[in-house]
């Protein structure tokens, strides 16, 4: 078993807790210590006081210099943004607002939880009547029950009959496939873009993601749509295979996620024209889209009416 799951006893108040190395659990190792540096007593789990810790370093996202024990500055930290969940502007360093962000909080029961919800699971997951079966079981929010949502259904991406709650089987979900966006290959479930594109990574990719969810204009785009216009034909830009797709205006520029912004490209091209206009980028492959995508032969005429 993994060591971060395994279930020990602390040596010191003999009460179980879940640990890797550790012989001791968290209340036990956070106690009044002395500082090993300048002896100072503090309270924590290091060895060092936070006044030794925090150091004059640079932030690595803009680089200026500031004194704590973080890699990035306050106002790095703290940068203004769209909440995830609701859509309201907010300043601060998660991706949802202090309102919509789990809180701890206390259920009408008396059980003290920490989630987003104003009760706790035992209170959401009641008793209540399948509506296909009209058995009775136990579910936080669905109106059907397990056994019923598990059934015999078609994959929407290879056709092979299937048993599950979902719309696409195992092996569709898990297989290696091409980032929409980059035409990276990568290997997950129920994602079009890998780690990199979606978000789900870096400073960088979550403000990425930020700026799709604020260029959103009727919600996010159906899957197939994505694919309908990676199968709409070859790059635009060069002619070769398509493998990812395109903003024509990127969205760190303005442009909106919708189908009329996005066009077929392969990897090369899609990466080397990045952040940057059509006026900015190789007019040789610029030329080629304007004479084969509507898409791009617009949005070079709205460019250069701009720059007039």
């Amino acid at each position: 078993m993994y060591q971060g799951t395994t279930e020990k006893t602390c040596t010191r108040c003999g009460a179980t807790f879940r640990g890797g190395t550790n012989q001791t659990c968290g209340p036990c190792r956070t106690i009044d210590r002395d500082c090993v540096t300048c002896g100072k007593t503090f309270r924590g789990r290091g060895r060092k006081c936070y006044d030794c810790r925090a150091t004059d370093r640079p932030c690595k996202i803009c680089g200026k210099t500031f004194h704590g024990i973080n890699r990035t500055c306050a106002q790095c930290l703290s940068t203004e943004r769209l909440c995830a969940a609701c859509g309201k502007t907010f300043r601060g360093n998660k991706n949802t607002c202090p309102s919509c962000a789990p809180v701890q909080r206390e259920c009408a029961c008396g059980r003290r939880f920490r989630n987003t919800a104003l009760t706790c699971r035992q209170c959401t997951a009641t008793e209540r009547e399948c509506a296909i079966c009209r058995q009775s079981f136990i579910d936080g929010g669905h109106t059907v029950c397990r056994s019923c949502r598990v059934t015999t259904r078609q994959c929407e991406t290879c056709d092979r009959d299937f048993r599950g709650d979902q719309r696409e089987c195992s092996a569709c979900r898990t297989t290696e496939r091409q980032c929409v966006t980059c035409g990276a290959a990568f290997r997950t479930a129920g994602y079009l873009e890998c780690l990199t594109c979606s978000g789900r990574g870096s400073v960088y990719n979550a403000q990425r993601r930020i700026r799709r969810l604020a260029a959103q204009i009727d919600g996010p785009l159906p899957r197939k749509v994505y694919l309908a216009i990676l199968a709409s034909g070859p790059c635009v830009y060069c002619g070769k295979p398509a493998t990812s797709i395109d903003h024509v205006r990127p969205l760190s520029r303005g442009g909106q996620e919708t189908a009329s912004n996005l066009v077929p490209a392969c990897a090369h091209c899609n990466s080397t024209k990045h952040a940057r206009l059509l006026t900015e980028w190789d007019p040789a492959r610029v030329a080629y889209g304007v004479a084969h995508s509507p898409a791009v032969a617009a949005e070079l005429a709205r460019e250069l009416v701009t720059m007039c």
